[in-house]
């Protein structure tokens, strides 16, 4: 019994290398739709950590407002603020045992002010009160430019995924926000 290899036809070379040429190519496409979906997934998780560290933010300031509330419920309250960034009162408080209620806010906004620059990208708050009968509303709002997450975050890679929401022009800002509101009596 005589095995003589079979002579390839010419109408088969090449077919094994042409299937090898269609599963990398089809092996490809796959990897980089999965590498998309991790870029995506890494820009929601920024995204996440970023509205997660704004409600932290605006619910320490509204704490303060809540263990001052001679100054928060007064007739002209201290803590009413269009925007942290343009905020210039110091942070005289620290360390007083004796402090006013108004040098108190002063210092807390100070603080805030320290704590929403330096943590969001392009970080920004605004605190407004409204009076309501026997209690008071407050309303912070605490902003950042989405589109800079991933500079603040620069291991993230996410760069190339526009922010959910945002319809700015490239290189421009998009400013997302968290509002809070609280009673205060």
């Amino acid at each position: 019994m005589n095995r003589t290899p079979k002579k390839i036809v010419g109408s088969q070379r090449g077919f094994t290398l042409l299937e090898a040429l269609v599963a990398v190519v089809v092996l490809s496409i796959g990897v980089l739709s999965l590498s998309y979906l991790v870029l995506a997934s890494q820009k929601s998780n920024d995204d996440a950590t970023m509205r997660a560290m704004a409600i932290e933010l605006g619910n320490a300031i509204l704490d303060s407002m809540r263990a001052n509330l001679s100054d928060s419920t007064s007739g002209t309250p201290t803590y009413v603020v269009s925007s942290i960034k343009a905020y210039s009162g110091t942070a005289n408080c620290l360390g007083t045992s004796a402090c006013s209620a108004s040098s108190l806010a002063t210092s807390d906004l100070a603080a805030w002010k320290s704590l929403v620059t330096g943590s969001l990208p392009q970080g920004d708050g605004s605190i407004a009160i409204a009076k309501s009968g026997s209690y008071s509303i407050a309303t912070v709002t605490v902003s950042w430019d989405a589109q800079r997450t991933a500079a603040a975050n620069p291991t993230s890679g996410s760069t190339q995924l526009a922010t959910a929401g945002c319809k700015a022009v490239s290189g421009s800002s998009c400013m997302l926000n968290v509002t809070l509101q609280s009673v205060l009596q």
